[in-house]
């Protein structure tokens, strides 16, 4: 991999990504273990909850809505998922 010029001096240079403050699980079996430190190979599962309005939420209640969205992540997301920890 060859040198960015100027990479030293850029900003962002010691920061790290890190996840969003949601409640998330890991499902399934383990699938691919690449052999990282963090990274279980498992799938990601992120539940999001809902914020209603207050129409929404007598229209929700109604019709008995679930109060929360989960959403599962695909392989490759769910390793950044996992990788995303603001340490590396």
């Amino acid at each position: 991999m060859e040198d960015l010029a100027g990479i030293e001096s850029h900003p962002l240079v010691n920061q790290y990504p890190c996840r969003t403050p949601v409640w998330w699980a890991r499902t399934g079996e383990v699938r691919k273990d690449p052999g990282w430190r963090g990274v279980t190979g498992r799938m990601i599962v992120l539940r999001i909850p809902k914020q209603f309005g207050r129409l929404e939420g007598k229209i929700a209640s109604l019709l008995r809505a679930p109060r929360e969205v989960r959403r599962p992540l695909d392989e490759m997301n769910s390793m950044l998922w996992e990788l995303c920890d603001g340490s590396r």
